[in-house]
């Protein structure tokens, strides 16, 4: 195929892809319920709320950074504010997707170059890790701080990133054993599919055991970028409480958020991103005594504040994919 062939067929599939985003961006006025999301936005302090979105925004450009380390790591270069861009995107994406692991795949197939696959693969499997172990300690930590009457103690901060750090190192020596086992088995694997089998495992798990060598200042801005964009989400969280008036601590809201995270991982969601975390939200917080109706007001302020970012990264794409028509 000549070079005016590919290019016009390169042209071709941008074009299909902008009308795609368009379509999408138009798709929003019939999956999210725009009417009952104005109802709870006009009950609701506008100022706060905004806010809370702009903390949104704070969130996908610390997760992007810690994400932009993790890969940096594998050799897989690529500006930082692009990255945000790719995450802002994939946002938009998934809010139309019923099965939340596309974002992931999406993710993958954005980032991840050609011949760097297990090395893509290992370095969202450590970003997912992180988000996992995050999440779960996080519970835990504000758990124990809410039975401590609301106290934040400095001693159980300590074991929080102690634990961090503890599951994190034990994943990577696990995985530096399996490379070592998957290895020894290629050499004496009965049949070809078995050895390309055990050479992935080994290219994968060492790729992932690589973060073993993660130097202490790269470990501590990993762990900073990820506890501030927990923060700031958290302080997103009472944002969104405040701009409706809900009496709810930040120790409370943190174990409500974390755990509506945990069960946000499952893997389907409603149509237009509505999902576990919204459900589980209203859940927690009517067993902290909050009004349903105050709690149903809170999760559907949550989900605008999904709908707007998705929004926000719906336009960042037509944008992109504009400028790389034009050239």
């Amino acid at each position: 195929m000549n070079a005016s062939k590919r290019s016009s067929y390169r042209r071709l599939g941008r074009a299909l892809n902008l009308a795609l985003i368009f379509a999408l961006l138009a798709g929003f006025f019939y999956y999210a319920d725009t009417e009952e999301l104005f109802r709870v936005l006009a009950g609701a302090h506008l100022q706060i709320f905004i806010l809370a979105v702009a903390a949104s925004a704070v969130i996908t450009f610390f997760m992007s950074f810690r994400l932009w380390l993790i890969i940096r790591k594998q050799g897989i270069e690529m500006p930082l504010l692009r990255l945000v861009g790719v995450n802002m995107g994939i946002r938009f994406y998934s809010f139309f997707s019923p099965i939340s692991s596309v974002g992931s795949i999406m993710r993958w197939s954005r980032l991840i170059p050609a011949g760097k696959s297990a090395e893509g693969l290992a370095a969202l499997g450590v970003n997912r890790v992180f988000e996992i172990v995050l999440a779960i300690a996080a519970s835990i930590f504000w758990g124990f701080t809410a039975a401590k009457q609301d106290v934040l103690d400095s001693g159980l901060l300590l074991i929080y990133l102690g634990f961090l750090v503890a599951v994190l190192w034990l994943t990577f020596r696990v995985s530096s054993s399996i490379s070592i086992w998957a290895g020894q088995r290629e050499s004496s694997a009965a049949s070809d599919s078995s050895t390309w089998a055990y050479r992935a495992l080994k290219r994968f798990f060492g790729s992932f055991s690589l973060y073993r060598t993660l130097s202490t200042s790269e470990m501590a801005l990993i762990l900073a970028s990820a506890i501030v964009a927990d923060i700031v989400g958290l302080l997103a969280y009472l944002l969104v409480a405040l701009s409706i008036d809900i009496p709810i601590s930040f120790v409370d809201l943190g174990w409500v958020r974390a755990l509506g995270l945990l069960a946000a991982w499952t893997p389907f969601t409603l149509p237009g991103g509505f999902g576990m975390r919204e459900i589980s939200t209203v859940v927690l917080m009517t067993g902290l005594g909050i009004g349903p109706e105050q709690a149903t007001a809170f999760s559907l302020l949550l989900y605008a504040r999904s709908v707007i970012i998705a929004l926000i990264g719906g336009g960042i794409e037509f944008v992109f994919h504009i400028s790389r028509l034009a050239d």
